[in-house]
């Protein structure tokens, strides 16, 4: 197992200059969104890239999390920071799956200091106005419901490391929603998906959209 470069390393590795490029969605589609309101569906541009009692983070670690995202801290602390709070131990150490860097650790290490370095950063007010509405924010089981009833088509997905968002939340979502819900489940992966699952993702995607679109032409016919 590689061991994770320093920021000094990363910053001189010769990848580093090119370690991101800027992709515009390549396929449109008329995707079922809206349906039941004017104007809908909706036409979006996607882009392929790549109730009861549960077990859950207690609601003061959950906090406690939120809290220590926004809190002030130096770069290499706080680089640290995201990457356990996003992605799995293995994934972070296992080598770069694009074969650049050492681990995929540094490659997510070398796109935020290019980031830091090339695009304006994010108003801290936004940051933090942000992190309150995800912690207080609060879907009972009434509106789940109507939810499910509303639309047809939903899918749920989650990573069974994720630390931001406990996994089994998910559980709590499908059995309000109901209906035709689907969910995936990706054991071992954390909380970005499409970055440690990114083939399972990308096909789950596109079997999601597929299934939708086809129900929704029968619907209409």
């Amino acid at each position: 197992m590689s061991k994770p470069l320093t920021i000094e390393e990363i910053l001189a590795h010769p990848a580093f200059p090119t370690v991101l490029e800027f992709h515009t969605p390549d396929r449109q589609g008329n995707a079922p969104v809206a349906i039941d309101r004017a104007g809908g569906p909706m036409a979006i541009a996607y882009e392929v890239h790549g109730t009861g009692p549960v077990h859950l983070v207690p609601w003061l670690t959950h906090i406690a999390r939120r809290i220590e995202m926004i809190r002030p801290k130096p770069l290499v602390e706080r680089l640290e920071a995201a990457k356990a709070n996003i992605f799995s131990p293995e994934w972070l150490l296992a080598p770069d799956e694009l074969g650049e860097f050492p681990t995929n650790g540094d490659r997510f290490v070398a796109e935020d200091l290019w980031r830091m370095e090339k695009l304006q950063a994010p108003v801290y007010a936004g940051t933090l106005l942000q992190g309150l509405a995800v912690s207080w924010h609060y879907f009972g089981p009434e509106r789940l419901k109507v939810l499910g009833e509303k639309i047809p088509d939903i899918l749920v997905a989650t990573g069974t490391k994720d630390a931001l968002i406990e996994h089994k939340h998910s559980d709590v979502i499908v059995q309000g929603i109901m209906g035709g819900v689907q969910k995936r489940v990706f054991d071992g992966v954390g909380h970005c998906l499409q970055f440690e699952a990114v083939n399972e993702y990308h096909q789950m995607l596109e079997e999601f959209w597929k299934r939708a679109v086809e129900r929704h032409q029968k619907v209409s016919a």
